[in-house]
Formats: structure tokens, C-alpha cells, sequence
């Protein structure tokens, strides 16, 4: 059984990455939704094109369950639940990644697009090690 996700059990740096993950996808998930649909895809050709594949709202829909699913863990002190949270975030970034890298082949985007959402699924993936190896400071 893991550990109860307690802030003053976290390391310094889950102290400083666990609340940002909460706050940035809760930001990209709020605008996602709350934007004017037409206004978001048109202000960006990778936008649209993810647009194409998946609607924008349920992206947004999607980041704003992770942040949902963050809180909750925080709220509860569930630590494995942060943990599947942060799985799923991997996978979605991953998808969107994907989506990046197509638009870039397509004309849609750059080709440097993708590597933001590398990065962060990249962190998700070592905030999840660091809370499976019960990571104390």
C-alpha cells in the first residue's frame, strides 16, 4: 500500500511540479472549452488540425479531468490516484504529440510543435516514478 500523498512527505521537487501539472492543465483545459470554438482553431493551423482528428473541447475536456483527477488526489491525500492521473496526462500529451508531429508533415504546424508536449508528458512520466518510489525528501 502506498503512502498517503501528504505535502510534507513530497520531495522538493514533486513540492514544485505537482501543483504546476494541477494549474497547467486545469489553464489549457479552461481555454479549451470556454474559448469560441471558431476563434481557437482559426488562431492556429495545428489547433485545427488537431481539431480534425479529436474536437478541441474534448481535449480540453480531457485536460481538465487530469487537473480535476490531481486535485481530488490532493483533497483525499490518494497518492496512487495523482499517479494514474499522471499516467493518463502521458498518454495524452503523447496523443497530442502525435497530432503535432502529423500537423508538421502536413503543412499545418512546426516542426519544433511537438516537443512541448514530449517535455511535459516526459516530466509526467518522472513525477510518476518519483510518487511509485514512495520519493521522500
Amino acid at each position: 500500500m502506498t503512502r498517503p500523498l501528504k505535502w510534507e512527505s513530497l520531495s522538493a521537487p514533486s513540492k514544485i511540479m505537482l501543483p504546476t501539472y494541477v494549474i497547467g492543465f486545469f489553464v489549457i483545459g479552461f481555454v479549451y472549452t470556454s474559448t469560441d470554438k471558431e476563434d481557437l482553431v482559426h488562431a492556429s493551423l495545428a489547433l485545427h488540425y488537431a481539431n480534425d482528428w479529436i474536437d478541441i473541447r474534448i481535449w480540453g475536456a480531457m485536460f481538465l479531468t487530469i487537473s480535476m483527477t490531481m486535485t481530488l488526489s490532493f483533497l483525499f491525500e490518494r497518492r496512487a490516484l495523482f499517479s494514474y492521473a499522471l499516467w493518463y496526462a502521458a498518454v495524452v500529451l503523447a496523443s497530442w504529440m502525435i497530432i503535432l508531429i502529423a500537423a508538421a508533415f502536413n503543412g499545418s504546424g512546426t516542426f519544433a510543435g511537438w516537443v512541448w508536449p514530449y517535455i511535459a508528458a516526459s516530466a509526467c512520466i518522472a513525477s510518476f516514478t518519483s510518487l511509485l518510489k514512495d520519493d521522500l525528501r
